[in-house]
C-alpha cells in the first residue's frame, strides 16, 4: 500500500522567476506532464529576498497552476509570506527545511503552527531518523506532518541507494499511519 502524490520541485532560476512573478517553467513544461503534478515545491531558502509577496500570490493563482498545493521550503520559515498567500485561497504547506538544501540536522526543529500540515527535511538519514522524529514530533504538536528526504539515501558516490532508502522506510514504519495508507491503482 502506497499513495501517490507527484510533485514538481522547482528550485534555481526557475524559483527566481516564480519569486519575480513569472513562471518561467511553464515554458518547458508540457501540459500533459503538468496535469500530473498535484504539489510543486518551491526551493525558496536560497531566494526569500527576492520575493515580491504581491506577484508571487498573483503567480500561485494563475489558472495553469490552479487545482495543486504548493510547498513552500524554508531555511527560516516566513509566516507573514504563508499567511499572505494562504489567505488568498491557495492550497499551501510549509516545508521545514533548516539546512536550506544542504542535508544538514539542525539544532532546533522550529514549531509548527497550530492545524497546519507541515514538512521537516535537513539531515535525515536512515541512522538519526528515529531521534529526529521524536525532537520533530515534540515541536509538531498534534499536526499532521510529513518529512522529505535526499542527501541522507545516496550513497558515498551521491547515487540514489535503495538498501538506505529501504532502511529509513523501515526505521519510520512506528510513526506511519497506515489507515491513511491507498493501494495503488495501476
Amino acid at each position: 500500500y502506497m499513495s501517490q502524490n507527484y510533485s514538481l520541485h522547482l528550485c534555481g532560476g526557475y524559483v527566481r522567476d516564480m519569486c519575480k512573478g513569472e513562471p518561467s517553467f511553464l515554458d518547458f513544461i508540457p501540459d500533459y506532464l503538468m496535469g500530473n503534478f498535484a504539489r510543486i515545491q518551491l526551493n525558496l531558502s536560497c531566494y526569500m529576498h527576492l520575493i515580491n509577496n504581491d506577484r508571487l500570490v498573483r503567480t500561485l493563482l494563475m489558472p495553469e497552476l490552479q487545482g495543486r498545493q504548493f510547498i513552500l521550503q524554508f531555511a527560516e520559515p516566513d509566516f507573514k509570506l504563508l499567511s499572505e498567500i494562504r489567505e488568498a485561497g491557495i492550497d499551501a504547506v510549509p516545508l521545514f527545511d533548516c539546512s536550506g538544501g544542504r542535508g544538514k540536522t539542525p539544532e532546533e526543529w522550529p514549531k509548527a503552527p497550530s492545524d497546519l500540515y507541515c514538512g521537516y527535511a535537513g539531515g535525515l538519514t536512515p541512522e538519526n531518523v528515529e531521534a529526529e522524529l521524536k525532537r520533530i514530533a515534540a515541536v509538531a504538536g498534534s499536526n499532521n506532518v510529513w518529512i522529505d528526504v535526499e542527501t541522507g539515501v545516496r550513497s558515498d558516490r551521491n547515487e540514489f541507494d535503495w538498501k538506505r532508502v529501504f532502511s529509513f522506510l523501515d526505521a519510520c514504519k512506528p510513526w506511519v499511519d497506515t489507515d491513511a495508507l491507498k493501494p495503488i491503482g495501476f
